[in-house]
């Protein structure tokens, strides 16, 4: 090929100022997109700190404790927070319940399960007796909801607290607490309701229907998304059992038709994604990308999102149910 050609000079350099255009444009556009995700970056921190100032950290109040050795005597371990009082509750003695209770309980996990969800489904108010293993176990727990029952109807609202603090300073070691045990005590108090209304004790079916509301309004208060989702879990068990009483109180349809579920849910997902961007920030400032790769190459399989969940999240064992 001639050099010499003009034809091929002028493509020659052509493609030379090509190539430095397109350098220049490549400049530009990752210059351009640090600046677009520094101001990104920024607007995630207003928006944080504006969500830490709604939800300032505070501690369970007095009613929280109280119930707390309440379930502990029926059969439950309570809490529901980050908080360092909240930590607390399984080193003292009279929050933690026997291993005979929550034995007890397994063991009638899955029936009580059954028979609930069946009692519910049905599309009138009449409610068939429990099998008498469920009978028995309601039974032998009857004193000590009795007394969890007025421990809750004379005291204000349990709250267990509120600390977004493992957010705001993320901590990949944090452990949420363990909400089971909500939808776990919201089932036996829906059987005591319903063995209540089955034996025509209205005012005491009435007053556990009052206990079972009070304990799941914290859940509905949360700004963090997996609290909300069980309070929706939990919410389907007043609501059954109120299709089974005979004139309950107005003030019970104002209650349903008065909480707005969806502006919660969207509270606590922009937590969620406050959550997510703050653990990914904090493991890429932590993190090299040589040493991210490294473990990608050893477990290529899986791929990135699946390494930092696995590696890096793995003590969030909250985020399940079971």
């Amino acid at each position: 090929m001639d050099i010499q050609n003009p034809s091929f000079r002028r493509n020659l350099k052509f493609l030379g100022g090509s190539v430095v255009g397109l350098a220049g444009l490549l400049a530009v556009w990752i210059v351009g997109g640090n600046y677009i995700a520094s101001v990104q970056e920024k607007e995630i921190e207003q928006d944080l700190a504006a969500f830490a100032q709604r939800f300032p950290k505070t501690e369970p109040n007095d009613a929280a404790l109280k119930l707390a050795a309440s379930l502990a005597k029926v059969g439950f371990d309570g809490g529901a927070s980050f908080s360092s009082v909240d930590r607390s509750i399984g080193s003292r003695a009279d929050f933690k319940s026997s291993e005979d209770d929550r034995k007890a309980f397994e063991e009638i996990r899955q029936e009580l399960k059954q028979y609930l969800d069946a009692e519910i489904a049905k599309p009138n108010d009449t409610v068939n007796p429990p099998s008498e293993k469920l009978q028995r176990y309601l039974a032998s727990k009857q004193t000590a909801l009795a007394e969890l029952r007025q421990q809750v109807l004379n005291n204000e609202v349990p709250h267990w607290g509120t600390d977004i603090s493992w957010i705001l300073e993320p901590d990949m070691t944090a452990r949420g607490p363990d909400y089971l045990w909500q939808v776990n005590f919201q089932q036996v108090l829906a059987l005591d309701i319903l063995e209540k209304y089955r034996k025509g004790q209205t005012e005491a079916a009435a007053e556990m229907l009052e206990v079972s509301w009070k304990i799941n309004q914290p859940l509905t208060e949360s700004p963090l998304f997996f609290p909300q989702i069980v309070a929706l879990i939990v919410a389907k068990y007043p609501a059954g059992v109120m299709r089974k009483a005979d004139r309950l109180p107005a003030q019970w349809q104002q209650r349903l038709l008065e909480r707005d579920y969806r502006e919660s849910i969207l509270t606590s997902l922009q937590g969620e994604y406050l959550l997510q961007f703050k653990f990914l920030q904090d493991f890429l400032w932590k993190h090299s990308w040589s040493s991210i790769l490294k473990d990608i190459g050893a477990s290529s399989d899986r791929g990135m999102l699946s390494l930092i969940q696995g590696k890096y999240f793995s003590n969030l064992t909250f985020l399940t149910l079971e």
